[in-house]
């Protein structure tokens, strides 16, 4: 009786033992598992001069925004000469949770102007979207039919993902905000068109049209970790985005250069994901 009182006890122990060690590695895994509940994503993007295109564009918005819990579609839109505004205003009678901030006699470059915007929805969402946890930026002048699926992206990202950006269904096209050490592609290929020589992966080679012919298809193929890109979609975890990440439109000698570059530079964990794939002309 003693030696059976025994070993139901030993059982009982390894038991609870067992136990919580399951419960420990669970813990673990949900340290870097994605969240798959409750997912509430901030949209944003700019308009100028685009009455045509928006009026696709804001639906296919609003299309991919209502997969997630809770959304909100910010524009900004300034100086449009057309009426770009006024279609914006039409669709958020509509919806109000598409808000529109328009501005008049805005100053500076194209990149400027877009660093201008694109920091103004990030203020936004920083402050007013707080809890929310992603942020969704969209090119919007677009009518084609863009990705399938925002939401489930973003709810198998890793936590530790600062964000994803998109692939093209044919020819990968934004180089301009590009930028890949593992490549040799780092730098500005508006302005830098010199050859660099050396092995590896990637040739590092010339301007963006040599870019766009060595890797145009290619990119479009697998997950990859870059140090900047965007591609008409980025997908970001909005708590990983750091206080001081900014979009800057020009060098300080006043020239222009591609606004997602700064703001890439301050996140640590930055993928080209083969599953966003961004409406192009070559569809």
């Amino acid at each position: 009786m003693g030696y059976t009182v025994y070993w139901v006890l030993a059982i009982c122990v390894a038991i609870l033992i067992l136990y919580s060690l399951s419960l420990n590695a669970t813990d673990a895994k949900a340290s870097s598992a994605p969240i798959t509940k409750n997912m509430k994503a901030v949209f944003v993007g700019c308009a100028r001069d685009i009455e045509t295109q928006v009026s696709h564009s804001l639906q296919d918005m609003i299309r991919l925004a209502s997969e997630f819990d809770d959304y909100v579609i910010l524009i900004y839109e300034n100086d449009s000469s057309d009426n770009t505004a006024d279609r914006i205003r039409d669709v958020s009678k509509q919806n109000p949770r598409v808000k529109l901030i328009s501005e008049k006699n805005i100053p500076g470059t194209r990149t400027q102007r877009l660093a201008h915007g694109r920091n103004l929805l990030l203020t936004m969402a920083r402050t007013t979207y707080y809890d929310f946890d992603f942020l969704v930026v969209m090119d919007m002048d677009y009518t084609r039919s863009n990705t399938d699926s925002i939401a489930s992206i973003a709810e198998q990202m890793p936590l530790e993902y600062s964000g994803v950006t998109a692939v093209s269904r044919k020819t990968y096209y934004d180089w301009w905000a590009f930028r890949s050490s593992e490549l040799r592609l780092d730098y500005d290929c508006h302005k830098e068109k010199h050859l660099r020589e050396g092995e590896g992966e990637g040739e590092g080679e010339g301007g963006c049209d040599a870019w766009g012919s060595l890797w145009g298809r290619k990119l479009n193929t697998k997950l990859r970790k870059v140090e900047s890109a965007f591609n008409g979609i980025g997908i970001y975890r909005l708590s990983n985005i750091p206080s001081e990440a900014t979009y800057i439109g020009e060098t300080p000698e006043g020239a222009e250069v591609c606004e997602h570059v700064a703001f890439n530079s301050h996140l640590s964990n930055l993928y080209i994901d083969p599953r966003l794939v961004t409406s192009t002309w070559d569809d």
